[in-house]
């Protein structure tokens, strides 16, 4: 098994790779160039696609477009940049902070197209980790003003990027490592 940085610095080839041949390139025709290596989708959300490489299994490569294709979602944008923007420019070190090895914008089409190479997360939908953690991102977005079983460090960490937009802590943005640790993906609306 090769190390963690192995694999995402492979990963980040890889997903390079796939969108050389053409400049401004689509989230589908990186997606297909991806598929194309042997890699195998994960997850499917509005803007993003997540695919993961069986000779990585560590790592997981986020391809997105900041505007989405899909009619009842037109009006949003896609955030996940600036929360990247954010990890990065504070250089905040949380354990509910997404590992997050590369990032690059790949293209400008439907407002931008980006490739990310992050920690590979897995479902934690139900999980009390997962429910304390959203919980957290209700009381710091005043949605409820109880805690409701909702994590002081995670609302602390929350409430360091909440400024940047709309919170979106559910389920699907809200994922666990493989101890159980909870990891807040992709928090921004």
């Amino acid at each position: 098994m090769t190390t963690i940085r192995k694999q995402a610095n492979q990963a980040y080839r890889d997903a390079i790779t796939a969108t050389f041949n053409a400049p401004n390139m689509t989230r589908p025709q990186i997606v297909r160039e991806l598929r194309e290596q042997g890699y195998k989708f994960l997850g499917r959300g509005c803007f993003a696609v997540a695919m993961a490489h069986p000779d990585q299994p560590d790592v997981v490569v986020k391809v997105g477009q900041r505007r989405s294709h899909r009619q009842y979602a037109k009006r949003f944008s896609d955030r996940f940049p600036e929360y990247v923007g954010f990890l990065k420019d504070s250089g905040t070190r949380s354990k509910y902070a997404l590992k997050v090895y590369h990032f690059e914008e790949v293209s400008h089409v439907n407002g931008g197209t980006y490739v990310a190479v992050v920690e590979r997360c897995f479902a934690g939908k139900g999980s009390e980790a997962q429910k304390s953690v959203s919980a957290a991102g209700q009381v710091v977005s005043r949605k409820s003003w109880g805690t409701n079983g909702a994590s002081k460090t995670a609302a602390s960490f929350i409430k360091r990027f909440a400024y940047l937009g709309t919170l979106d802590l559910h389920s699907g943005n809200v994922m666990l490592r493989r101890d159980g640790t909870p990891v807040i993906t992709d928090p921004l609306a």
